[in-house]
């Protein structure tokens, strides 16, 4: 549990890096624009961090869950989304917006693993893939 654990947060790293990029991205073209910063940014790193979460995090292989996953992942994702947009909401009236989205980010990721580990790349036994 503790490697999968440290996998999960190196994956989080590189993806929160591709996160908090986009969101200052569309911060600098479009700026106030906060929601559309952190979806935009979520759903970048969301796609980015699936497939690292699915075959180096989790070590799940084969294709016969992949849409199962997939919609349980970008439903989390969603989730996720919006707790950390409101929770953004919040603490921007005492932050800085780029201050703001690591605080908000990190107090939702904890739950997020969790999530993740127990509903999305649960293990079912061996993966049945299309290609075996």
């Amino acid at each position: 549990m503790l490697m999968v654990l440290a996998r999960y947060n190196l994956v989080q790293v590189l993806a929160y890096g591709l996160d908090y990029g986009v969101f200052w991205l569309v911060l600098a073209l479009a700026p106030g624009q906060l929601v559309a910063a952190n979806v935009a940014s979520k759903l970048a790193a969301g796609v980015f961090a699936f497939v690292l979460h699915k075959y180096v995090t989790f070590q799940k292989r084969g294709t016969g869950r992949i849409v199962r996953e997939l919609a349980l992942y970008f439903a989390l994702l969603g989730a996720n989304t919006v707790a950390a947009t409101a929770l953004l909401g919040v603490l921007t009236a005492f932050l800085p917006p780029l201050a703001a989205k690591p605080v908000a980010d990190v107090l939702c990721m904890a739950v997020t693993f969790v999530l993740t580990k127990l509903f999305v790349f649960k293990d079912h036994g061996p993966a049945v893939s299309v290609r075996d």
